[in-house]
């Protein structure tokens, strides 16, 4: 499946956007750095792989103007796993063992990619949460005993602004995806892959 279809088939639906928005979007990201590039011409354009669907729900969880895509989608992406101590866990207590309870992956972008590979895991997501205002995500999954657990991910800077935004009960502007729509997302690559 080529990343046009999959806009036609989920833009409105599950992503929130028109295909040709999401279009515009992959123009901007095709110049993120292992965002492919697809060639032109009939039957041409970049695949729906899990990578470059990663990249496009993580742009559009991140938000802002379309001529910052190109610094903050790779920016969040990169966001490290944090230490079990939620938002009051320092930048210190990171350590190099530690991965996603879900996915074991030790980024962001590394876990949306491994969710939207398996379609298993998927499925036990709940919820994707991007913080707009600074470096910090969620990913809200149910463990095997059906316990919510959560894998969070920021930089040091943003586990600062976090704590000190919990502290003064500051306002702050958060994009959330259900997981019943990364799990389609999922399902619909898995099955193109068969």
């Amino acid at each position: 499946m080529k990343l046009r279809q999959l806009y036609d088939d989920v833009g409105e639906t599950l992503l929130g956007q028109s295909a040709a928005d999401l279009y515009e979007l992959q123009r901007e990201l095709q110049h993120v750095q292992g965002f492919p590039k697809g060639r032109p011409g009939p039957g041409g354009g970049a695949e729906a792989t899990p990578e470059a669907v990663a990249v496009v729900i993580v742009a559009l969880l991140a938000g802002g103007p379309r001529r910052r895509t190109r610094q903050r989608t790779p920016h969040v992406m990169a966001l490290p796993i944090c230490a079990s101590g939620g938002a009051s866990g320092s930048a210190a207590n990171r350590t190099q063992a530690e991965t996603c309870g879900l996915t074991s992956a030790t980024t962001f972008g590394d876990a949306m990619r491994e969710a939207l590979a398996d379609s298993s895991l998927a499925e036990r997501i709940r919820q994707v949460i991007v913080c707009r205002d600074w470096s910090e995500a969620a990913i809200a999954w149910v463990d095997d005993d059906e316990h919510l657990r959560e894998s969070r991910f920021t930089d040091a800077a943003g586990d600062i602004r976090s704590g000190e935004a919990e502290r003064r009960g500051a306002l702050f502007s958060l994009a959330r995806m259900g997981g019943g729509a990364l799990a389609a997302i999922a399902q619909g690559l898995r099955r193109d892959d068969a």
